[in-house]
């Protein structure tokens, strides 16, 4: 069950309106909210750039739950959707925000309140963002996957998994630990956990739930360079000119190969359809689209590979589950037996080397191609503000590492010459 929001015309103005259709009848909920096309993003909210965006689609996102919660009651009860009643239902619940309790409950002391107590309702609130994406996702729920299995190492030390027990820099240090000796975590791993856990502690603070003492938001964990695995060209011309009568195959090579020169994330590659391919006065292809993870829109140049593998799909590729598509790039590599020659896959916990060797194959995934398509990109001398205008990325230090892999010694020998 998944509402939709829609800019519509009411009368001289252009409103909001949340839509929802089952049993062919259709909830059209006015959400009073002005715009214009031009300020919204594909999803219907504001964009980031527009004057009072935030603020505008906390209500936006307010309503939709509204409705939503209107939806599942009436499923639930297997009654039928009806405009008015759902409106009835919108006003009688901003009415019973407003009110005060008579006797409010007294709120749990600290010391009582369960650290994930407010973890659910946290995550719901950032899935209506508007960047929000599967990535995102998937770093909340580890983070409370690692939490409840802190909760039970508590447990047997008999210490409370409160809000007061985390309000102390040992305690934070004390987590990091357990990340590293129990889920045998590395340090990169851990640092997205701890970005993960302050962002949690902010939002309870923002929700005035309770005021931490600073010092924890200073426990970090330093990243180190992780190796980048990526293609050379040659590499690449070796995934090309493979011959296949395996079409589900082809259609894997083919995702890869473009990709390599296109350089989405992945999430923008499983998307692909909600951006615009354009012509321009050269009569050259370019894609243009808003990036999902930073909200930037990319503006990619469509060279002779990509666009003749393009076509061949009707500029819409076929798209994957990652797991699906990495397991069956793993077949492929294997079975032509390309790249199998040993790569360092660098692992640090606690600070501590603990690497390990691969067949380069081994380390080939979806992701290589962003790497690959960024690296190239470098190795041609294309300029990084060039390169950052088609790969998204907001840092030029961001590009630093890539520019360090191909970095050509000849290259600066030129510079006395």
């Amino acid at each position: 069950m998944k509402t939709t929001i829609i800019l519509s015309k009411s009368g001289s103005y252009s409103y909001l309106y949340i839509y929802f259709t089952l049993d062919r009848v259709t909830l059209r909920i006015n959400t009073k909210v002005q715009a214009k096309r031009s300020e919204l993003t594909k999803e219907g909210y504001f964009k980031k750039s527009t004057p009072a965006s935030s603020e505008n689609n906390a209500r936006i996102a307010l309503i939709r739950e509204k409705v939503e919660e209107y939806i599942k009651a009436q499923i639930k009860s297997s009654k039928p959707l009806n405009q008015a009643e759902c409106y009835n239902y919108l006003e009688t619940a901003s009415q019973k925000s407003k009110e005060k309790p008579v006797n409010p409950a007294p709120a749990p002391e600290p010391d009582k309140i369960n650290f994930l107590t407010y973890y659910d309702k946290f995550v719901r609130e950032r899935e209506r963002e508007i960047n929000f994406t599967y990535g995102t996702g998937k770093m909340y729920s580890n983070l409370k996957t690692a939490l409840l299995e802190y909760e039970k190492h508590l447990k047997t030390l008999r210490k409370p998994f409160t809000f007061d027990y985390f309000n102390d820099k040992s305690t934070i240090i004390e987590f990091k630990g357990f990340l590293a000796t129990e889920r045998k975590l590395c340090d990169n791993t851990i640092a997205k956990r701890l970005i993960t856990l302050r962002t949690y502690l902010k939002w309870i603070e923002e929700g005035n739930i309770f005021q931490f003492n600073s010092s924890i938001y200073r426990v970090r964990q330093n990243k180190y360079q992780k190796e980048i695995i990526a293609l050379s060209r040659k590499e690449l011309e070796q995934i090309i000119n493979i011959k296949t009568t395996n079409e589900a195959w082809q259609r894997v090579i083919d995702v890869f190969v473009c990709n390599c020169f296109l350089g989405l994330r992945v999430s923008d590659l499983m998307t692909l359809d909600r951006g615009e391919f354009k012509k321009d006065s050269d009569g050259d292809f370019f894609y243009i689209k808003e990036n999902i993870k930073t909200g930037i829109t990319v503006n990619i140049p469509i060279t002779e590979i990509p666009l003749r593998i393009l076509q061949k799909y009707n500029f819409s590729l076929p798209t994957y589950a990652s797991q699906y598509f990495n397991r069956e790039l793993q077949k492929i590599l294997k079975h032509y037996k390309l790249f199998e020659y040993p790569v360092t896959h660098i692992r640090k916990v606690q600070k501590e080397s603990h690497n390990s060797t691969y067949l380069k194959r081994e380390l080939i995934t979806s992701h290589t191609c962003r790497k690959t398509f960024i690296t190239m990109a470098v190795s041609n001398n294309i300029p990084l503000n060039v390169i950052m205008k088609a790969s998204g990325h907001r840092q030029i230090n961001t590009l630093t590492s890539y520019v360090e892999l191909v970095a050509d010694k000849n290259e600066f020998k030129k510079l006395c010459s």
